[in-house]
């Protein structure tokens, strides 16, 4: 995970305006430095081949060259010939970006930039690019730390340790909650998250909020923590964090009471976040998953895998086949707990194609959802089938 000129755009968006290489957005940053005198002709033999390096953003105002604007173009293929990730102009001096340095730009998908908006200073952009490349390191560092206990071969009593690395100040009790985005999340977007956290009464010192693959782990440490683990109190966490946001789901575990099980918390909290969750609801409890608390560390084997498969195949290709709906009928079956008028509500159809369906599916599969034995099969392989497609 790096921090881009995308990044960096999207932090200053309003004060900015990119004029070439709009192809070079991905390219990474790694520091920010000024082209002050560097390209001046009187001084450029001395300092140009040594004050900019590859991966850096340079800014500058060319106030070298406000009595020879050409020798911007001189500047921008220096630039692009050291591996420099950008360009940023503050163009004080009003100078003229001529067409064929933008046309080089472009060419070599070299973003160029122009600060637009008087508000937005030098130090600022230096500053936002500093603070990224910590905010990246300490988003790195936590995310290999909890790569290693929820992956890893650490032993429980190991891990206690390994999450105190993450953050010295935890204590014994504590939760996790997960929050899967909508998108894949950028450095960004989680600096968002990051500053409401930052900015708000849940950040104390035993509470982490941590960037993982699609969203990022809210955990939150301290005495007593069932009467801290509400309704009322997750609903304040995710109106902090989240205020408009969309967001595709959120887990909660249950509450743990030492750190040994830091990992059975994080996968609680993962599992429940990949559940169907109710309609309306603004989390799952991983403690509400039912019969899915044992499939999830399961569903993925070969053997669970093979099970869903041999039952729920036969549907899936008469669904391709005939462009029929059995499966996504049969899951919301299971999810309203095999009641009839509730998945014809919930599916918008009537009762009797419901109930045409599921008799389709027994004729494909030879499992009548009106006799118990029979649901229970096909209810556990929609489980499985749900749970084992999950991946971190």
């Amino acid at each position: 995970m790096n921090y881009t000129v995308s990044d960096f755009y999207l932090t200053f968006a309003a004060g900015l305006k990119i004029i070439a290489g709009r192809g070079g957005m991905t390219r990474s940053i790694s520091r920010a430095g000024i082209l002050d005198y560097e390209m001046d002709l009187v001084l450029k033999d001395k300092y140009m081949h040594s004050n900019f390096q590859e991966n850096q953003l340079v800014i500058s105002t060319f106030l070298y060259a406000k009595d020879n604007p050409f020798l911007i173009a001189d500047a921008v293929k220096h630039l692009i010939a050291k591996g420099t990730s950008g360009l940023v102009i503050k163009n004080v001096f009003g100078l003229p970006i001529h067409d064929t340095v933008l046309r080089y730009a472009d060419s070599k998908n070299f973003p160029i930039f122009l600060v637009e908006s008087q508000d937005v200073y030098i130090e600022d952009l230096i500053y936002a690019v500093n603070r990224h490349r910590e905010l990246l390191a300490d988003i790195r560092f936590a995310q290999k730390k909890l790569e290693q206990i929820l992956f890893g071969d650490l032993t429980e009593k190991e891990i206690p340790a390994c999450a105190k690395q993450i953050n010295p100040s935890y204590r014994q009790q504590f939760f996790t909650l997960y929050i899967k985005m909508d998108d894949l999340l950028s450095n960004a977007a989680f600096d968002t998250f990051s500053k409401r956290f930052a900015e708000s009464p849940l950040n104390e010192p035993g509470n982490s909020l941590i960037f993982f693959r699609q969203g990022f782990f809210y955990i939150h440490s301290e005495d007593r923590i069932s009467q801290r683990c509400t309704d009322d109190f997750i609903a304040q966490v995710l109106n902090i964090l989240l205020q408009e946001d969309a967001y595709v789901s959120c887990g909660l575990s249950q509450c743990h009471l030492t750190l040994e099980e830091f990992r059975i918390s994080l996968q609680e909290s993962l599992y429940a976040a990949s559940a169907e969750k109710d309609a309306g609801a603004a989390f799952t409890r991983y403690n509400q998953l039912g019969t899915y608390q044992l499939l999830f560390p399961f569903a993925a084997s070969r053997e669970m895998q093979l099970y869903a498969r041999n039952i729920l195949e036969p549907i899936k290709d008469y669904d391709i086949e005939n462009n029929a709906r059995l499966l996504p009928t049969l899951q919301q079956f299971i999810q309203t707990g095999c009641l009839l008028e509730e998945t014809a509500r919930r599916l918008s159809q009537h009762k009797n194609t419901v109930r045409y369906r599921l008799d389709k599916i027994h004729e494909l599969t030879g499992l009548d959802y009106k006799i118990f034995s029979h649901l229970e099969q096909l209810s556990m392989a929609v489980k499985i089938d749900q749970c084992g497609g999950q991946t971190y």
